[in-house]
């Protein structure tokens, strides 16, 4: 297993500490006097403060024995699934966990809403600890997770995908699981003898830290590895960036560098890459590279879509910068929607403490000269250790570091950053928050940001025994002008509010938007009824979705259906109005009847239902016809009147002919033995045809027979559009 991040930077800088005791002294008092000044949070709720309609207070905590990261990831319908590592009695799985709205666990996916996964599958007996450390939704709804598995001797990186209620999708990779032993295979031909998938003394520690999907469904995974020379036994002890990419089926894409991987060298002694994101098809990987003084940089590499390194970018795709202190890790990366790229992590302050680091870059790869200074900001939350471990950016442009800071103890901790780097003093005290779960040790890993504008951040936090996942949710103002504000980027989300209700029904995420917009949502009673075979609820909702926004790909569109009654919510489809009819645009796992919203994928906006399959009732043929069993006598050569009712689910009268999607006969063996000829079309009798009366409720259908069948026995058939098919028997004279 390998150490948190903040342990891991923690343990780098003792030594450094350890020569500054005096430095360490000044640093303590300076603390309590922070602490001694501190004034009481005000009780009114304010931007920053902790949400009280999550959890309790704000916070959940849920009961794992975890390690390590966490990462965090929000669904379309507004589900949030959390990644991370946790103890099976044994060995160490893959854990995940997926909460509703409100922070309680989701009864629908895995176990009580929490999922493990031991890769020690296939007699893989060595594969003993296994961690994940990130996790990102899939346009189709599935959930990707990466980390890394021990393999008896060193680490591979690891994939799991999972369907929507949590169980391994088995369309992926072994069981739905994919392990890389990173540097076998990678070697050019003339080492094959060396560097082979059988030698497994071409490998050592894989380290899968960050995942991004593209907009083509392909997965992208960015760590580090530690390489073998190319062409000896000898295995080098330093790291470097590790890029893989996958195909949708969990294979390696041998298009992308060598074999689907790339390795990337900072001329340095080590270099790990702990975030990754897609830049307009490109790929961008940051972390940090030493300097050739046993120092550490904040690192970042951008390479074209096969895997080559952007000569556009920096200096032959690779970019570093130094905070002026003797350690700068970057630890993740974002893109805001102008393209420049924002990259947080911690950098040593040069009194014995860490602060966050932030730096924002050009698309060049260049420092961004307005933001901060110089392209550089850092912030010190007046404590000893304060990291910067993920970063998000909001719809209005303001950008949200989360990580952690101690004061004596760890604590949950974030920053707001207005659009040129300075502190938003709307947020928080003076732009910084702070919340502890009443334990020692709270390392938050991971932040994302609602559609509606609220913070979710995932870590750790310690119970006295051990660690378990922890997540807060914090107040913010709308995110955007308007709550149909569309903003440019990729994974937009947003919810319109309808003005009928001032409520927003809809949920949209958007898989790229090109210029910005407003969407919209109006709700009412009428609109083009729905398909045969479905209803409205009660009471009858359309929804119109309409956006000024300019958009490509495909859009996810959440509905929540509260407040309206159906007869079996299990039967819920969402359907899409388009210029050939209602088309059903309902994602698998759909409905989901415990929030009570049903999610479906589009590529266009219009009219909008949610309507309820409904199976017709059939009220048996009517006079002067018998049902089945008994065999109704009739004169081959005449015309035969076969009447029906049909009702609907709600026991109202189906008038509509175009329900009968076919009338067919066939003969049979009169002693009832055998299924006899081939069903044929039914013919009618002139041009009566068939008809509804509306005096009687009755559909009726002229039957025309013909002499020859005299003697015969046959069944005819009808065939409604919901799939049903009742038949009469006969025996003609």
């Amino acid at each position: 297993m390998r150490l948190h991040k903040t342990q891991q930077l923690s343990q780098e800088v003792n030594m450094e500490n350890q020569k500054r005791m005096a430095g360490v002294v000044l640093s303590l008092l300076v603390q309590l006097l922070f602490l001694t000044m501190g004034l009481p949070h005000s009780a009114q709720a304010a931007w920053g403060d902790l949400d009280p309609s999550f959890g309790t207070g704000g916070e959940v905590v849920t009961d794992f024995v975890s390690y390590n990261e966490s990462s965090v990831a929000i669904q379309a319908d507004r589900k949030i699934v959390v990644a991370g590592t946790a103890y099976n009695g044994t060995n160490w799985d893959f854990a995940l966990a997926r909460y509703n709205a409100d922070g309680s666990l989701d009864p629908n996916f895995g176990t009580g809403g929490i999922v493990m996964t031991d890769f020690a599958y296939n007699d893989n007996a060595a594969l003993v600890a296994d961690s994940a450390s990130s996790v990102a939704i899939q346009a189709d709804g599935k959930i990707i997770a990466v980390g890394d598995v021990f393999n008896g001797t060193n680490s591979d990186f690891a994939l799991a995908r999972y369907n929507a209620d949590g169980s391994l999708d088995t369309s992926f990779g072994t069981d739905g699981r994919v392990t890389t032993n990173f540097v076998s295979g990678y070697a050019d031909p003339s080492c094959v003898k060396e560097v082979s998938q059988e030698t497994d003394i071409a490998s050592s520690s894989d380290a899968a830290r960050s995942l991004a999907i593209q907009a083509d469904g392909k997965i992208v995974i960015a760590g580090s590895v530690s390489p073998p020379s190319y062409c000896g036994y000898l295995v080098s002890t330093n790291y470097d960036f590790a890029l893989a990419r996958y195909n949708t089926d969990g294979s390696l894409d041998t298009s992308f560098g060598i074999g689907g991987k790339v390795m990337t060298d900072f001329a340095s002694s080590d270099d790990e890459a702990y975030s990754v994101v897609i830049q307009n098809g490109k790929i961008i990987a940051a972390g940090y590279a030493s300097n050739g003084s046993n120092r550490k940089d904040f690192a970042l590499a951008r390479y074209n879509a096969d895997g080559s390194l952007d000569p556009s970018f920096g200096t032959g795709g690779k970019v570093t910068t130094d905070f002026a202190s003797s350690y700068d890790y970057a630890n993740s990366v974002a893109i805001q929607a102008d393209g420049k790229i924002m990259v947080v992590g911690s950098a040593v302050n040069g009194i014995n403490s860490w602060d966050f680091a932030l730096a924002r870059y050009n698309a060049d790869g260049s420092l961004d000269s307005s933001f901060g200074t110089g392209g550089k900001v850092t912030t010190d939350f007046a404590s000893s250790y304060d990291y910067a471990n993920s970063v998000a950016i909001q719809a209005d442009g303001k950008i949200i570091a989360a990580g952690s800071a101690n004061n004596g103890t760890n604590d949950f901790a974030l920053a707001r950053y207005n659009a040129d780097g300075s502190l938003d003093p709307g947020f928080g005290t003076g732009g910084k928050v702070t919340t502890d779960f009443a334990s020692h040790y709270d390392y938050a890993d991971s932040v994302a940001i609602q559609a509606d504008g609220k913070i979710i951040v995932a870590g750790n936090t310690f119970n006295g025994t051990n660690n378990n996942f922890a997540l807060a949710r914090y107040l913010v103002e709308s995110p955007n002008p308007s709550p149909g504000g569309t903003m440019p980027g990729s994974n937009v989300t947003v919810q319109p509010v309808d003005p009928n209700t001032n409520t927003s029904p809809v949920t949209l995420t958007f898989d790229n938007v090109t210029r910005s917009g407003s969407t919209t949502v109006t709700t009412s009673g009428t609109g083009t009824p729905p398909p045969n075979g479905f209803k409205l609820g009660n009471p009858p909702v359309y929804y119109h979705i309409e956006t000024t926004a300019g958009f490509d790909g495909q859009v996810h569109v959440c509905i929540s259906y509260s407040g309206i009654s159906f007869g079996n919510e299990n039967d819920l489809r969402l359907f899409h109005e388009t210029s050939t009819g209602w088309q059903d645009a309902t994602d698998p796992g759909y409905p989901d009847t415990v929030n009570k919203v049903i999610c479906g994928t589009v590529s266009s906006f219009s009219l909008f239902g949610v309507f309820e399959e409904q199976g017709y009732s059939f009220t048996g043929f009517l006079p002067p016809l018998e049902n089945p069993p008994v065999q109704n006598a009739a004169k081959a050569g005449q015309t035969i009147p076969v009447k029906w009712q049909l009702l609907d689910g709600s026991g109202g009268y189906i008038s509509n002919p175009a329900v009968v999607s076919a009338t067919l006969y066939r003969v049979v063996a009169c002693n009832g033995s055998g299924s006899g000829e081939n069903q044929v079309p039914a013919e009618t009798s002139g041009a009566s045809g068939l008809r509804y009366d509306f005096e009687t409720n009755q559909f009726i259908y002229n039957w025309k027979t013909d002499k020859s069948w005299t003697g015969k026995c046959y069944t005819f058939t009808l065939r409604f559009d919901d799939g049903s098919e009742h038949s009469a028997y006969f025996s003609l004279k």
